[in-house]
């Protein structure tokens, strides 16, 4: 997805160090490509029944039942069973055009609310960098770590959106994005590399990872034409050796693919061992596609457990730890919905996928009047393109960042695609859940049971509980406003053997509901 942002301002980080990478685009978020197989690293290795019942239609006013089209669906939430410490997996990509002179603390205020740990940029473009760092200070506010991908910003400094190996190219310069060999590419990336690193050296930069490579595409249509999958190995070996010579505490990650690849990440960590070289994070992209290389949040366990083996298998890679798992940019098509968002939170939090980092993707998106990239406006989706309007989806992530500090608590479902995040806060005797079902019949209802088991604060001595929910439904556009999500009316539950049990009626495909106990 080619963006056309505001010309960036040439200033911070860019302006001391960078000046190179002065560019008035770039292409991280985009149109991922659909139906093709990741090619580069291939050459390596060829029922609840009792309790009270909410019912909301879509302006979320209570209504009579009404026979659900699809069978009721039981979640669990374990208050006793503790996961340990609620982990927070907010991160971002790009997100903002920064204008200078603009009053940006209604934006900044939203965005705090989310609490977020982790931001990728890739040129300091549109002044990315400027906002998150030098604005809004989220690395000194709330320790987000910034994340810097390389061979994004190493395009951009040759005014283009590509790079080429081809032998017709004219003898290579500083600004052409023409190599007639590869060792004039390799070269030029080697001093790219370097210059890259002179802020960080002189501590004029905040930034804790490297990314070396951002979605690697096949032949003559990709970002770094004409490259074997060799030559892109070497490039990254030409890079992590550039980065490790001045001994700075910054963390390589790569190779970033757009879907997740067994064969080819077992290739690269392989070239990893066999080169005797140190990857701090493994990374790749998870989409949901409705042709080819569909994948579901609930996959992404399956695949975060097949690297973690192959970790355990090849101990080289784990000196002086164990690669981190970054999901560096995740949701697709339905990266707008409610439901789909608590399904990607849920499955990368889960216990057992031990996802390191995960940043939320960016795309084009439509109002029903214009398009633009939630790429360099309303950070990913989080909010409308006025930077400060929320949408759905701010919502769940906003309840999400709620939980950090609780104590997270086990919770099952009997539908893979219903789930529910839940998080106890002791100081306040507070239980919160977020539920959520996508990826269903289009339109479906069903009617969801939820069960509190071993409520965790009968000790109050209370008998009964408030229940209060919040209603997010899936919107009609993929950006369309959410002043705040619908509350629906309080109810008391009384605690019947230790157990909290209500039910949420035609719960829609892709809604989500958001719940707050607490003992009366």
């Amino acid at each position: 997805m080619e963006q056309n942002p505001q010309k960036p301002r040439i200033n911070g980080l860019t302006g001391k160090a960078l000046q190179a990478l002065k560019k008035e685009y770039i292409i991280v978020g985009k149109r991922h490509i659909q139906g093709w197989h990741i090619w580069l690293f291939l050459c390596i290795f060829t029922g609840v029944t009792t309790g009270i019942a909410f019912v909301a239609n879509r302006s979320g006013e209570v209504e009579p039942t009404q026979v659900a089209p699809i069978a009721a669906i039981d979640v669990t939430v374990y208050g006793n069973q503790s996961l340990g410490p609620f982990k927070l997996l907010q991160g971002f990509i790009h997100g903002i055009t920064y204008q200078i002179g603009t009053n940006y603390s209604s934006t900044i205020e939203k965005i705090d609310a989310l609490k977020p740990q982790n931001w990728r940029i890739s040129n300091f473009i549109n002044d990315v960098y400027e906002f998150v760092v030098t604005e809004a200070n989220y690395p000194g506010r709330f320790g987000t770590k910034i994340v810097f991908v390389v061979d994004d910003a190493f395009i951009n400094s040759k005014n283009d959106s590509f790079v080429i190996l081809d032998p017709s190219c004219p003898p290579a310069n500083s600004t052409d994005n023409c190599f007639a060999t590869f060792d004039e590419m390799k070269t030029e990336w080697a001093n790219f590399i370097d210059l890259m690193m002179q802020p960080v050296i002189t501590q004029q930069s905040v930034t804790h990872y490297f990314d070396i490579f951002n979605e690697p595409e096949p032949g003559t249509s990709g970002k770094m034409r004409g490259l074997s999958s060799e030559q892109f190995l070497e490039l990254f070996r030409l890079a992590h050796n550039g980065i490790r010579v001045y001994g700075m505490p910054v963390k390589i990650v790569a190779p970033s693919i757009a879907d997740y690849d067994k064969v080819a990440l077992e290739g690269f960590l392989t070239y990893v061992i066999n080169n005797n070289l140190r990857l701090d994070a493994l990374s790749w992209h998870e989409f949901n596609w409705s042709g080819l290389n569909t994948t579901s949040p609930e996959v992404v366990p399956v695949h975060v457990n097949e690297m973690r083996q192959f970790f355990s298998e090849h101990p080289q890679l784990c000196n002086p730890a164990c690669p981190e798992i970054h999901i560096n940019e995740y949701a697709g098509e339905n990266h707008f919905v409610p439901g789909w968002a608590v399904g990607w939170l849920y499955y990368l939090g889960l216990g057992q996928t031990n996802v390191d980092v995960a940043n939320r993707a960016c795309w084009d998106v439509w109002n029903g009047t214009k398009d633009w990239s939630n790429c360099w406006a309303g950070i990913n989706g989080m909010l409308m393109d006025d930077n400060v309007t929320p949408q759905a989806i701010y919502w769940v992530h906003k309840f999400y960042a709620d939980l950090l500090g609780s104590i997270q608590l086990k919770t099952t479902s009997t539908h893979a695609k219903t789930v529910a995040i839940a998080g106890k806060i002791n100081s306040e005797n507070t239980l919160g859940v977020m539920v959520g079902r996508y990826g269903g019949v289009a339109g479906g209802a069903a009617n969801v049971n939820v069960v509190i088991s071993k409520y965790p604060y009968t000790t109050t001595g209370s008998k009964k509980v408030k229940v209060q929910l919040w209603r997010v439904p899936k919107p009609t556009l993929s950006a369309e406003p959410l002043l705040s999500p619908i509350e629906l009316p309080a109810r008391t539950i009384s605690i019947t053997e230790g157990t909290v049990s209500f039910s949420m009626l035609n719960f829609v495909d892709g809604d989500a509901y958001l719940i707050v106990i607490k003992p009366l």
